[in-house]
């Protein structure tokens, strides 16, 4: 028995010490809550497993929960923290014994505690039928957006008190249309949600760009419409075929950026690929991040060995 304890604890760590887990976890120091919650900060998980990304997000959330409860009582708005794919942290689950639920009953408490160091929680999901009853409980408005889902359209109808034409008509909501459900106010308000106007498209390499009030996105474009079409299209295919070979994806960009007579500051190469993969790439948005994230990084042990 202790043979097999020891064979399991050592393959769940050796997870730990690998890929993208490894790079996380290797570091010695790194961002304490308060440095996080102290300006805007968007933490991108799309790299992980669902399964690491859950297990990232508790490890925030706790951290989060532990700094905010020696936070001094506030009535004010002091920051909102937005958890996308919440089911990741606040799942349901039948069974009140296993190690999902006690993770429940913790984040339940948080739920309902943190709003008193003037925190606002935004959870959002497109399975409203996997998340906890806690959620649809402790959370003061509701924002329903269309659900194709009979389960999910039960589930937040219960909660938001709609009716059944209301329900049904959850199922037919355009883009933007929705439907906001305030504790305490009666009925529910139907909305159009429009995007603000002249806002454009965030392509590939925008999560990572640190110039986003002097965005080069304009510059970019009139440097590609420029280029040779079928050279770039080249390029292109060879870099997705092995976007997981650091070193030769490294290569091939640089080639890519030399055979195209680019000579830009990082931040432009960075953004300019960012547009190329969008606009010539066949792969996958998380793919294509990958990408550019292996790049930018490149770029970033290039200039430190400088």
């Amino acid at each position: 028995m202790r043979q097999n304890l020891t064979a399991a604890l050592t393959l769940r760590t050796e997870t730990m010490h690998s890929g993208a887990m490894g790079s996380l976890f290797s570091n010695a120091k790194g961002l304490q809550a308060a440095e996080i919650l102290a300006a805007p900060c968007v933490i991108e998980l799309a790299d992980f497993s669902p399964q690491s990304a859950s297990f990232i997000m508790n490890i925030l959330l706790y951290k989060f929960h532990s700094y905010l409860s020696r936070q001094p009582e506030s009535s004010q708005l002091n920051r909102v923290i937005v958890v996308e794919e919440a089911h990741n942290v606040f799942k349901r689950t039948l069974s009140e014994e296993n190690g999902c639920a006690l993770s429940n009953e913790y984040f339940d408490k948080m739920l309902a505690e943190i709003r008193s160091s003037g925190t606002g929680l935004l959870l959002s999901d497109q399975r409203a039928s996997l998340l906890s009853e806690a959620v649809m409980a402790n959370t003061s408005v509701k924002i329903l957006h269309a659900l194709t889902d009979s389960e999910d359209r039960k589930t937040v109808g219960a909660s938001a008190n709609l009716s059944d034409f209301q329900l049904k008509k959850l199922a037919e909501f355009r883009p933007g249309e929705c439907v906001v459900a305030i504790r305490g106010q009666h009925g529910v308000q139907h909305a159009q949600v429009t995007a603000p106007a002249g806002e454009q498209e965030l392509h590939s390499a925008c999560h990572i760009c640190t110039t986003r009030f002097r965005c080069r996105r304009n510059a970019v474009k009139s440097m590609l419409a420029g280029m040779d079409s079928t050279r770039i299209a080249f390029h292109v295919s060879k870099i997705q075929a092995e976007p997981y070979n650091v070193a030769l994806l490294e290569r091939n960009i640089t080639n890519m950026l030399r055979d195209l007579n680019v000579t830009a500051s990082d931040a432009t190469k960075i953004c300019l690929l960012g547009e190329i993969l969008d606009t010539y790439g066949r792969s996958s948005l998380q793919e294509k991040r990958i990408i550019v994230n292996s790049y930018a990084k490149y770029l970033k042990r290039r200039e430190e060995h400088e």
